[in-house]
């Protein structure tokens, strides 16, 4: 029990540093003076996705092997974006920084009712999903195939793909055909956070992070309508609302940690970026 805890603890801590905190720095140096505290938490992975994957690939493509010290190591790159900041406003001291509108700011009724939402969210999809924790498709362990070719040999995947012919009892394989290579950012993380906690790739670490990016896919959501309703009444209601109907359905949804549709890695992120794009 003591072992499952420490390593779920560590597999925490370790999203933090690798997504959490180069994205909160980013994020705060570019254009946090503009963003209430929550929509800072909420933004912070998606600016961390993409600044560790863009990280990963120049020092794939520079020959660096993608091991446990390279994981450790690019987090701390982000810390150049609030020292170049600062050192661009030293030049500009008569900069003023926009205060975001005091409506939009979270209240404590409504910081609880959304914790509240959450919880439940949580609660039934454990319940109910618990016993069906592994995919019913194939897509997951498609990916995982290629984040391991990226642990075991260290460098980015070329990605190919073969043809199985049959005639009869015989069995041929067609010449190598080149895949997309975009998907590469759907498991460059993967392949991080294994590197960097020894997890392994058949435990519950990769559904576990799909969760965490549909928790704050429909976080995205609900700060989204708080900007969008800003200007009614009603506006934390309705961002409650919408946030009560993203839960609910990613509640329900399949055991594959989606949020409503799609199982695939790249629609989970999409879930997420989609809304903050918006912000």
């Amino acid at each position: 029990m003591s072992e499952v805890l420490f390593s779920q603890i560590i597999f925490f801590l370790a999203v933090g540093w690798l997504f959490f905190f180069p994205g909160y720095l980013i994020v705060s140096a570019t254009v946090g003076h503009a963003l209430t505290p929550l929509e800072k938490i909420v933004l912070s992975p998606v600016f961390g996705l993409v600044f560790v994957n863009f990280a990963v690939l120049a020092a794939g493509a520079s020959g660096v092997s993608i091991d446990r010290d390279l994981a450790l190591f690019i987090p701390s790159l982000a810390l150049l974006f609030p020292l170049s900041t600062r050192l661009f406003r030293s030049f500009d001291r008569q900069e003023k920084k926009e205060d975001f509108p005091s409506s939009l700011l979270l209240e404590t009724r409504a910081a609880i009712l959304a914790g509240l939402i959450i919880a439940s969210a949580l609660l039934t999809k454990t319940v109910f999903l618990g016993n069906t924790i592994f995919p019913t498709a194939t897509d997951l362990g498609h990916h995982l195939f290629w984040v391991q070719k990226i642990i075991s040999e260290e460098k980015l995947p070329v990605y190919q793909k073969q043809k199985i012919s049959t005639n009869g009892e015989e069995i041929s394989l067609g010449q190598p055909e080149p895949i997309a290579d975009f998907i590469i950012g759907e498991h460059i993380p993967f392949a991080l956070l294994a590197r960097l906690t020894g997890g392994d790739l058949f435990g519950p670490e990769p559904v576990l992070f799909l969760s965490l990016l549909n928790i704050f896919s429909f976080l995205a959501l609900y700060v989204l309508a708080r900007r969008l309703f800003a200007h009614l009444p009603y506006a934390r209601a309705a961002a409650l609302l919408v946030l009560a109907l993203g839960a609910a359905l990613w509640a329900v949804s399949g055991p594959q940690s989606k949020f409503v549709s799609g199982g695939v890695i790249g629609n989970v992120m999409g879930n997420l970026f989609i809304p903050s794009v918006w912000l």
